[in-house]
């Protein structure tokens, strides 16, 4: 799971962001993105007259920021032809963990009850699952966060209880994650690792300006704060009925 990406829990006002990615481009000296932005904000260049977007330009900024797609919308599963290659794609890679003073027996059972993630995941990311398959194989949840881009995860493999891996997919996303145990006696280490490919002009900016991972890595922290939180809360009156 991931927070991919809702730029309004980044950034509130359009013009606040805008701005802030032009200040960073300017630090970084990459003239390019400055103007691109620039353009978008319907400000000058240095060397030249006043640009003004085309109201495609300000429907595609706008659309983008608000995290929708500018393409037409559909069932497939395909990026936009637009979207497709290397220089429309950033990749996120981020590792984050934990060391929970729970053994891993406790530990499997909340991570695979994907029904129940919403009781330790933020509900601005508005998980739902979609389907269940036999020995978890398959199933699938759908992610949609507040001001961001729906998306899906599949679970492609399980090693009971060690790891379960799942398949980001979505149109603007594609990669894998992977959650790994690793019992450390009555403790264990939750690892969560995750290698996407975003699409999307805007992200490929802000991939510029911003440390895509960290932002994820500061999100999962907390995800991972959580689900220690709800496993005490699981064992407490466990403990008061014996």
């Amino acid at each position: 799971m991931t927070t991919l990406f809702s730029y309004q829990q980044i950034f509130v006002d359009r013009r606040k962001l805008y701005n802030h990615l032009l200040s960073r481009t300017l630090r970084a000296r990459d003239n390019g993105a400055a103007d691109t932005i620039r353009c978008l904000r319907g400000a000058k260049r240095h060397t030249t007259t006043r640009i003004k977007p085309t109201p495609g330009e300000k429907a595609c900024g706008f659309l983008a920021l608000r995290g929708l797609s500018a393409a037409p919308l559909g069932d497939s599963d395909d990026p936009p032809q637009e979207s497709r290659g290397p220089m429309n794609s950033t990749p996120i890679h981020a590792t984050d963990e934990i060391v929970i003073p729970h053994p891993a027996t406790k530990v499997w059972p909340v991570l695979v009850d994907f029904a129940g993630y919403p009781r330790w995941w933020p509900k601005s990311l508005g998980i739902r699952l979609l389907s269940g398959g036999a020995g978890l194989l398959g199933t699938e949840v759908e992610l949609r966060p507040r001001g961001g881009r729906p998306f899906r995860c599949r679970v492609e493999r399980v090693d009971v209880p060690k790891c379960i891996q799942l398949r980001y997919f979505g149109g603007f996303i594609d990669g894998v994650g992977e959650w790994r145990l690793e019992p450390l006696g009555q403790e264990t280490r939750v690892v969560y690792r995750l290698e996407v490919e975003v699409r999307g002009w805007l992200v490929v900016l802000l991939g510029k300006v911003l440390n895509l991972a960290r932002i994820h890595s500061r999100f999962m922290q907390s995800v991972l704060h959580n689900l220690d939180d709800v496993l005490d809360r699981t064992e407490q009156p466990a403990k008061r009925s014996q």
